[in-house]
Protein backbone atom coordinates (compact mmCIF):
# COMPACT_ATOMS: atom_id res chain seq x y z
CA UNK A 1 0.00 0.00 0.00
CA UNK A 2 1.44 3.34 -1.05
CA UNK A 3 1.73 6.04 1.62
CA UNK A 4 1.76 9.84 1.25
CA UNK A 5 4.38 11.91 3.11
CA UNK A 6 1.81 12.75 5.79
CA UNK A 7 0.83 9.07 6.11
CA UNK A 8 4.51 8.08 6.37
CA UNK A 9 5.05 10.51 9.26
CA UNK A 10 1.94 9.28 11.05
CA UNK A 11 2.85 5.64 10.49
CA UNK A 12 6.35 6.30 11.85
CA UNK A 13 4.95 7.80 15.04
CA UNK A 14 2.42 4.97 15.49
CA UNK A 15 4.96 2.19 14.82
CA UNK A 16 7.35 3.68 17.39
CA UNK A 17 4.55 3.98 19.97
CA UNK A 18 3.35 0.43 19.32
CA UNK A 19 6.88 -1.01 19.48
CA UNK A 20 7.48 0.73 22.80
CA UNK A 21 4.17 -0.54 24.21
CA UNK A 22 5.05 -4.07 23.06
CA UNK A 23 8.49 -3.92 24.72
CA UNK A 24 10.39 -4.09 21.44
CA UNK A 25 13.81 -2.51 21.91
CA UNK A 26 14.53 -1.23 18.41
CA UNK A 27 14.84 -1.99 14.69
CA UNK A 28 17.09 -5.04 15.14
CA UNK A 29 14.78 -6.66 17.69
CA UNK A 30 11.70 -5.90 15.60
CA UNK A 31 13.24 -7.12 12.32
CA UNK A 32 14.21 -10.38 14.03
CA UNK A 33 10.69 -10.89 15.38
CA UNK A 34 9.03 -10.05 12.07
CA UNK A 35 11.41 -12.27 10.13
CA UNK A 36 10.44 -15.16 12.37
CA UNK A 37 6.72 -14.39 12.04
CA UNK A 38 6.85 -14.02 8.24
CA UNK A 39 9.31 -16.85 7.62
CA UNK A 40 11.57 -14.58 5.59
CA UNK A 41 14.07 -11.83 6.28
CA UNK A 42 12.86 -8.36 7.18
CA UNK A 43 15.88 -6.08 7.03
CA UNK A 44 16.72 -3.91 10.04
CA UNK A 45 17.09 -0.94 7.69
CA UNK A 46 13.53 -1.44 6.49
CA UNK A 47 12.23 -1.29 10.06
CA UNK A 48 14.37 1.79 10.66
CA UNK A 49 12.79 3.46 7.62
CA UNK A 50 9.32 2.68 8.98
CA UNK A 51 10.30 4.25 12.30
CA UNK A 52 11.66 7.42 10.68
CA UNK A 53 8.95 7.93 8.05
CA UNK A 54 11.24 7.16 5.13
CA UNK A 55 9.04 4.37 3.78
CA UNK A 56 7.05 4.95 0.58
CA UNK A 57 4.96 1.78 0.73
CA UNK A 58 4.40 -1.33 2.77
CA UNK A 59 2.89 -4.62 1.64
CA UNK A 60 -0.45 -5.56 3.21
CA UNK A 61 0.93 -8.93 4.37
CA UNK A 62 3.77 -7.16 6.17
CA UNK A 63 1.43 -4.55 7.67
CA UNK A 64 -0.74 -7.35 9.09
CA UNK A 65 2.32 -9.02 10.60
CA UNK A 66 3.54 -5.73 12.05
CA UNK A 67 0.14 -5.12 13.69
CA UNK A 68 0.04 -8.67 15.05
CA UNK A 69 3.58 -8.48 16.44
CA UNK A 70 2.91 -5.22 18.31
CA UNK A 71 -0.60 -6.38 19.23
CA UNK A 72 -2.43 -3.38 17.80
CA UNK A 73 -5.27 -2.67 15.43
CA UNK A 74 -4.34 -2.80 11.74
CA UNK A 75 -6.68 0.15 11.10
CA UNK A 76 -5.05 2.28 13.80
CA UNK A 77 -1.55 1.35 12.67
CA UNK A 78 -2.17 2.12 9.00
CA UNK A 79 -4.47 5.17 9.33
CA UNK A 80 -4.37 6.39 12.93
CA UNK A 81 -8.15 5.96 13.19
CA UNK A 82 -9.93 3.95 15.86
CA UNK A 83 -8.44 2.34 18.94
CA UNK A 84 -4.77 1.41 19.09
CA UNK A 85 -5.33 -1.91 20.81
CA UNK A 86 -6.95 -4.87 19.17
CA UNK A 87 -10.29 -5.86 20.64
CA UNK A 88 -8.63 -8.54 22.78
CA UNK A 89 -5.16 -7.30 23.68
CA UNK A 90 -2.62 -9.90 24.74
CA UNK A 91 -1.62 -9.88 28.34
CA UNK A 92 1.98 -10.70 29.29
CA UNK A 93 1.31 -14.43 29.73
CA UNK A 94 -0.40 -14.75 26.33
CA UNK A 95 2.40 -12.83 24.61
CA UNK A 96 5.00 -15.02 26.34
CA UNK A 97 3.16 -18.19 25.31
CA UNK A 98 2.85 -16.90 21.74
CA UNK A 99 6.58 -16.11 21.60
CA UNK A 100 7.49 -19.58 22.90
CA UNK A 101 5.07 -21.24 20.46
CA UNK A 102 6.61 -19.34 17.52
CA UNK A 103 10.04 -20.72 18.47
CA UNK A 104 8.93 -24.38 18.44
CA UNK A 105 9.32 -26.89 15.62
CA UNK A 106 6.13 -28.01 13.88
CA UNK A 107 6.28 -31.33 15.75
CA UNK A 108 6.67 -29.59 19.10
CA UNK A 109 3.78 -27.23 18.25
CA UNK A 110 1.53 -30.25 17.68
CA UNK A 111 2.63 -31.82 20.96
CA UNK A 112 2.02 -28.57 22.83
CA UNK A 113 -1.48 -28.25 21.39
CA UNK A 114 -2.29 -31.85 22.34
CA UNK A 115 -1.08 -31.18 25.87
CA UNK A 116 -3.06 -27.92 26.05
CA UNK A 117 -6.29 -29.72 25.08
CA UNK A 118 -5.65 -32.42 27.72
CA UNK A 119 -4.95 -29.73 30.32
CA UNK A 120 -8.14 -27.91 29.33
CA UNK A 121 -10.24 -31.08 29.77
CA UNK A 122 -8.79 -31.57 33.27
CA UNK A 123 -8.98 -27.96 34.44
CA UNK A 124 -12.30 -27.03 32.80
CA UNK A 125 -14.37 -30.14 32.01
CA UNK A 126 -17.34 -28.07 30.79
CA UNK A 127 -15.32 -26.15 28.21
CA UNK A 128 -16.78 -26.14 24.71
CA UNK A 129 -13.35 -25.77 23.09
CA UNK A 130 -12.49 -29.00 21.33
CA UNK A 131 -9.44 -30.09 19.37
CA UNK A 132 -9.81 -30.35 15.61
CA UNK A 133 -10.63 -33.83 14.32
CA UNK A 134 -7.58 -36.00 13.77
CA UNK A 135 -6.67 -37.36 10.39
CA UNK A 136 -7.01 -41.12 10.24
CA UNK A 137 -3.79 -42.93 11.06
CA UNK A 138 -1.95 -44.32 8.09
CA UNK A 139 -1.81 -48.09 8.05
CA UNK A 140 1.21 -49.96 6.86
CA UNK A 141 0.55 -52.19 3.92
CA UNK A 142 2.18 -55.59 3.82
CA UNK A 143 4.02 -56.49 0.65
Amino acid sequence: MALSKKQCAGFALRIRDAMKAAGISGPSDFSRRLSKRLGRTVNRQTVYKWMTGEVASIRAEVMLSVAAEVDCSIVWLSTGEGDQLRSHPMDDKRRELSNVYNELSETAKGELLSYAYRLLRVSNPVSTVAPPPRAPAKTKQKH
